[in-house]
């Protein structure tokens, strides 16, 4: 396996150590495989700590995957769509990466697009208190 795909991997395994020894030993931190990269494999998989150690090391929090507009976007549908297809209910989705992506500077537009299309009370809630922070 290619460097890219096994850095992949490791975000969608979440995998913390050999994600770092591979951006350690020069692995590209937004390469695309698998029709992915690795920030977007970690979201897809709901690796929180896979997505904290990218972002610190400099994954682009705006890189769009096929399919996502944004990082972001693509937490907010994990988020939701994990919440529905697990059997919980409106208001029990996860943030913790979504909170990374924000905190990180992401532009809060794709998400919340995504959030509202779900009606997603809580994610609007918080995409909209940050939005309103940041103007």
């Amino acid at each position: 396996m290619e460097m890219r795909e096994l850095l992949t991997q490791a975000a969608f395994d979440g995998d913390v150590a050999e994600l770092a020894r591979l951006l350690d030993n020069g692995a590209n931190i937004d390469a695309e495989a698998r029709n992915s990269n690795p920030l977007h494999a970690a979201i897809e998989n709901g690796k929180a700590s896979c997505v904290r150690l990218l972002i610190e090391r400099g994954a682009d929090v705006e890189r769009p995957a096929p399919g996502y507009a944004s990082p972001l976007a693509h937490a907010v549908d994990i988020s939701v769509d994990g919440t529905i297809q697990s059997g919980g209910n409106p208001g029990e989705e996860p943030t913790e990466i979504i909170v990374l992506l924000l905190s990180a500077g992401a532009m809060v537009e794709p998400g919340l697009t995504v959030a509202r299309r779900y009606q997603s009370a809580k994610l609007i809630q918080l995409l909209t208190a940050r939005s309103s922070a940041r103007s």
